[in-house]
This record gives structure tokens, sequence and C-alpha cells, in this order.
């Protein structure tokens, strides 16, 4: 219907970039769809070292909600779109972001994907066990996939854990959470 063809125009306009950077060679299928984001299963281009990536698209209408969301209010550092983080005297930005003008919807919606890809960067850099982000767009990060071509990686809750892979796992889940209480998350 309508509102497919929305969200088709949508997946393209922000995933379009990484075509044009030689990054994706094709939309596979949604591996997961949320409120603020939905994760599309990727191919990745042929001239790429991996087959397949992961595209995390957010949603429209998740943008519209943020200045509703205290990610400034909790101090959070706003970013710019290169990731560099804006300097307090720039005034006029700090204020359209939070009076949520157009422009200052505009930024925040920037700022809280740049947020999220440098922390993914961080974290990534610094050893943790999560996916390589490899390219952002206006509405979307691309990332390494964690999977095979029938689907994600299974969640903890979906696997049986054996006996004695319990405390390798533990011994796991401690140092990524060692790793992001050291990167200040």
């Amino acid at each position: 219907g309508d509102n497919d063809h929305h969200q088709n125009q949508w997946l393209q306009e922000s995933l379009i970039s990484f075509f044009y950077q030689d990054l994706l060679s094709d939309v596979l299928s949604m591996v997961k769809g949320g409120k603020e984001a939905s994760v599309y299963l990727c191919r990745a281009h042929e001239t790429s070292n991996k087959r397949y990536l992961a595209a995390k698209v957010y949603r429209p209408r998740m943008f519209r909600n943020l200045r509703n969301d205290g990610m400034y209010r909790e101090g959070r550092i706003a970013i710019d779109a290169d990731g560099k983080e804006l300097n307090a005297k720039d005034w006029r930005a700090v204020k359209a972001i939070t009076t949520g003008n157009q422009r200052g919807q505009a930024m925040s919606h920037m700022s809280w994907l740049m947020y999220e890809n440098k922390t993914l960067r961080d974290l990534y850099d610094a050893g943790a066990s999560v996916p390589e982000p490899l390219a952002v767009s206006e509405n979307a990060i691309l990332m390494d996939y964690v999977g095979d071509e029938y689907g994600p990686a299974p969640t903890l809750s979906e696997v049986r854990i054996l006996p004695e892979e319990v405390e390798p796992l533990f011994a796991e889940v401690m140092r990524n959470i060692d790793i992001m209480l050291q990167q200040g998350i």
C-alpha cells in the first residue's frame, strides 16, 4: 500500500550514499523491525572483503520525538555531522537543538546518529564484542553483519547454553561491561 511505498522510498533515500560509495550492492531483507529503527540484511559490494552488512535505518517518526527525549538535559554532548563535538559557544546550534525548530530537529537527528555511531566505533576500537561501524548517512548506520544469509546470529535468550559454556560466556559479558565502563558508557 501507500505506507509500503513511503517506507521503500525512505529506505532508498537512507541507503543511497552507501551504494554510491560502493559499500552495498543490494538490500536482501529486513532482519529486525523496531519502533525507532529497522535493521536490514544487505549484500556487501563485490569490492568489499565482506559478504553481508547490516544497515540500521532510523524511522522518520523517531526523529519527531527527539526533543522530548531528554538527551541533552542528561548532558550528552551534541555532536555535529562530522562527528566533532559542537563548541558550547555555538549557542545558536545549542539553542536550535533545545528549542526544536526545524534546523534544530535536523541537528538533533544528526547528533543522535553520530552519537550512536561514535559510541559503536569507540566500543569496537576498545575491543568490545560489537559490530564494526563502517559508514553513516543522514538516516542510517552501516555495520558488520553478525549472522548468515538465513538470519542474524541468535540472541542469548534463543540459544541453549551448555554447562561448560556458562563461565566463558559470563567472563565475556563481564569483559564487555568493563570496556563499556572504561568508555564511560
